[in-house]
């Protein structure tokens, strides 16, 4: 079992600049992740004043095509199945409670490859606007 936490995803933001860049397309599927990101710029400006939205699902994905975009440690993990904190997960990472590891957590994502790996694979056609966008020109 591997896990990518919600802290970890939290770090994949679609920046105002990259939505702009998928405006600036012109692509059936740019103006669709364009279109369906709005929501979560509005929900993200108002609940944190984040500027842009983060995209928890794509990581996931991403991490599939390219597990070494992740990085974090094998350990073990169980669920809360009573109480007040019912369906929490309870994460061993120091190894306090000498119990056999049950999954793989993720700590740590490279947020550049990502975009990377997200603007190439999904719009191989804009390879050089691809660059100048993710060199931040």
């Amino acid at each position: 079992i591997e896990l990518i936490p919600l802290d970890v995803t939290r770090k994949i933001v679609l920046t105002p600049n990259y939505r702009e860049y998928l405006k600036q397309m012109k692509n059936e599927i740019a103006d669709f992740i364009y279109n369906i990101t709005g929501f979560y710029v509005d929900f993200h400006w108002m609940q944190e004043r984040t500027l842009g939205c983060v995209i928890n699902d794509p990581l996931a994905v991403a991490y599939f095509i390219e597990p070494s975009l992740c990085s974090g440690v094998l350990t073990h993990l169980e669920c809360v199945e009573n109480g007040r904190a019912i369906g929490q997960t309870l994460i061993d990472i120091g190894d306090f409670y000498r119990k056999t590891p049950n999954v793989f957590i993720n700590t740590e994502v490279d947020e550049k490859r990502f975009f990377e790996l997200f603007f190439h694979r999904i719009f191989p056609e804009n390879k050089k606007d691809n660059e100048i966008v993710l060199k931040g020109y």
